[in-house]
């Protein structure tokens, strides 16, 4: 008995070492199964952070499939690296201390046989020489067309854009600072390639079926969008150019649907702007003559000139005398305005004698109601009768409408 109370308290400090050896070595081991865990997050997060495959043009390049192409126009359009953050979310000081997001926008024309495969390769090639040429080059799209005449005017049958994970405007500003191009890839859209056939369809080759869409956009372009009968008339520019090129109406519409599909060259903004111009200035109205029953003869406006004074003597009027003024124009039915301005201040109104109309003789009682020993200027304004105020309206800012001459006369008392 006396021998198992002595060896009970060796079995109970043997215990307590197993058991403190047992929690030790589960101790070390969860602190390993951690560290563990950390380094393996670790290698998680920075296999996340880095891209699978760095960017490389070899991807996209097929050299072999590069195509000629015509670079049309060349465009800066520059932001603010604003990275996932939203333009209303940055401070004026923050903003001014992004970097730039270095942006070019290019524009070409292709060969109509292009395959979608030359296409990419050649929208692919086009990126790499503009963005190795010049590394600041954050950021590239690619716009192109089968015709000059269509860039910018109808949508693009191809485009390609350069940037950050393939997503346009999300360039961070430490990309920007650092041009690591590692996630960069090239994303394409709007492929929508037109197979060429020089096929004849209503006995009119391609080029001719070309010719006439245009003629057609050009002479429903010329159609006021205020115009009351706009879609009357509309509807008749069909009837119209199919006459001239010996087609039907329908067939009209069937050449204006391909020429839509195809992308044909449509009539420029800047050409139709000219065109109009040069038919304004050709339609404005000059006045030759206009003279007054006391011998004051002017002659030969040029857009609201002062014209050549024949007169012989510097002339005085008197009140209450009788003027007989008359006018001849460039214009056969020109409407014509007579009035006079009393020369007293910089502001003086212009006062009627004889509103618009096709009367081109005027008759004038000088008035009394002025200051004694004034200048009197009598004008003059002929405008044409087509109904149109300003030419394009007024965003365009000219008239292709009015000239003006007058001269000038002392009302004496």
């Amino acid at each position: 008995m006396r021998i198992i109370k002595k060896i009970i308290p060796i079995l109970i400090l043997i215990v307590v070492l197993i058991f403190g050896l047992v929690c030790s070595n589960t101790s070390d081991q969860a602190v390993v199964e951690v560290e563990e865990i950390k380094v393996e997050e670790e290698q998680k997060e920075k296999v996340a952070k880095e891209p699978e495959e760095k960017f490389s043009f070899y991807e996209y390049v097929d050299e072999s499939k590069v195509r000629e192409y015509k670079m049309v126009d060349e465009e800066d359009i520059s932001i603010k690296a604003l990275g996932d953050k939203l333009l209303s979310e940055y401070t004026l000081e923050e903003l001014d201390k992004l970097p730039t997001n270095y942006r070019m926008k290019y524009s070409i024309t292709i060969p109509r046989d292009i395959t979608e495969e030359e296409l990419k390769s050649t929208l692919a090639q086009i990126i790499k020489e503009k963005s190795t040429k010049n590394p600041d080059i954050d950021e590239v799209v690619v716009f192109s067309w089968y015709f000059e005449g269509s860039v910018g005017q109808t949508a693009a049958m191809g485009r390609a854009e350069w940037c950050p994970n393939g997503e346009w405007g999300g360039l961070s500003p430490e990309i920007a600072k650092s041009n690591d191009r590692d996630t960069y890839k090239i994303v394409f859209d709007q492929i929508d390639i037109q197979i060429y056939e020089d096929e004849v369809k209503f006995s009119l080759t391609e080029s001719e079926r070309m010719q006439a869409f245009y003629d057609l956009v050009k002479l429903q372009d010329s159609i006021p969008f205020d115009d009351p009968q706009w879609e009357e008339k509309n509807d008749e520019s069909y009837i119209t150019i199919a006459k001239k090129y010996g087609i039907t109406e329908e067939q009209m519409h069937e050449i204006s649907t391909e020429g839509i599909i195809k992308g044909w060259p449509m009539p420029s903004i800047e050409e139709e702007a000219t065109e109009e111009l040069e038919e304004a200035s050709l339609e404005q109205p000059l006045i030759i003559s206009f003279s007054d029953s006391i011998g004051n003869i002017i002659r030969n406006s040029t857009n609201n000139s002062t014209g050549e004074n024949e007169s012989e003597d510097d002339f005085t009027i008197s009140p209450n005398d009788t003027l007989e003024f008359s006018v001849t124009s460039t214009g056969a039915n020109d409407f014509y305005k007579f009035g006079y301005c009393v020369c007293n201040s910089e502001d003086s109104p212009f006062i009627l004698m004889q509103d618009w109309s096709y009367e081109n003789s005027c008759t004038w009682t000088v008035t009394a109601d002025v200051p004694e020993s004034t200048m009197v200027l009598v004008i003059v304004v002929v405008k044409n009768n087509d109904g149109i105020e300003e030419l394009g309206g007024a965003q365009m800012g000219y008239c292709d409408d009015s000239s003006a001459i007058g001269y000038f006369t002392e009302i004496n008392f």
